[in-house]
């Protein structure tokens, strides 16, 4: 018995729906990335956005974070350009509901039409991009947003291969970076959170690059100064 509720109560929280104010169509489910978005609102004071920038985004899922960038900051410059790097797995949670949707499927119905155009999609891991010439070809990059594989040595890597990339006066957003401002359960927080918080404070914070925090909240902001 209590599998099959467990089975229902799963079916019931990856229903889509749509959230009007973003223009984003998501799962509904316990935590909410639109929690964060607003909060983004700070980097408007550092990057010109009506200027051509070059924005990487290292873990796409179902596309919230990639569908904001692009609504609200890319489209104010055509020629702006943001490339997405996800393996876009199919989750266990796929075989549980009579309506099989993957997390690329949601990603394309966020993007309709802007899929190449502005928004590049790499399939694979970020170890797999850092090797491409996607990725090496690009000169540096104005915005990066990892919320990629929560593992430390995993930060780690994308922290080595991505500061350098960062243009000076770029800005980097990590996820899940402090679990005391969490809006769901802090143990379970905590686990997501505490490795990547780890890999950033031996990789950035006791490190000689220069930077500014923006934002010390569940997500982290950082700017490039030097």
């Amino acid at each position: 018995m209590y599998r099959k509720e467990r089975r229902i109560i799963k079916d019931k929280s990856r229903q889509l729906h749509y959230n009007q104010e973003y223009n984003i169509v998501k799962r509904a489910r316990t935590f909410d990335g639109l929690y964060h978005l607003p909060k983004w609102s700070i980097i408007e004071n550092y990057i010109d956005f009506t200027k051509p920038i070059n924005c990487l985004e290292i873990g796409t899922h179902e596309g919230q974070s990639t569908t904001f960038f692009l609504n609200k900051y890319l489209k104010q410059n055509n020629n702006s350009k943001l490339l997405c790097c996800d393996p876009f797995y199919v989750s266990h949670w796929n075989n549980l509901s009579n309506n099989p949707i993957c997390y690329k499927d949601i990603l394309l119905e966020n993007l309709k039409n802007d899929v190449y155009n502005q928004v590049s999609l790499f399939t694979g891991t970020g170890r797999d991009l850092y090797k491409n010439e996607l990725f090496t070809n690009t000169k540096k990059y104005d915005l990066i947003y990892i919320d990629d594989n929560h593992s430390y040595d995993n930060t780690v890597l994308n922290i080595e291969n991505c500061w350098d990339k960062l243009d000076i006066g770029g800005i980097i957003i990590f996820d899940d970076y402090n679990e005391e401002y969490a809006n769901y359960d802090y143990e379970e927080a905590k686990e997501w959170c505490e490795p990547v918080r780890n890999a950033i404070n031996d990789t950035i914070f006791n490190s000689n690059k220069i930077y500014d925090i923006l934002l010390d909240d569940y997500q982290l902001i950082i700017i490039r100064l030097l």
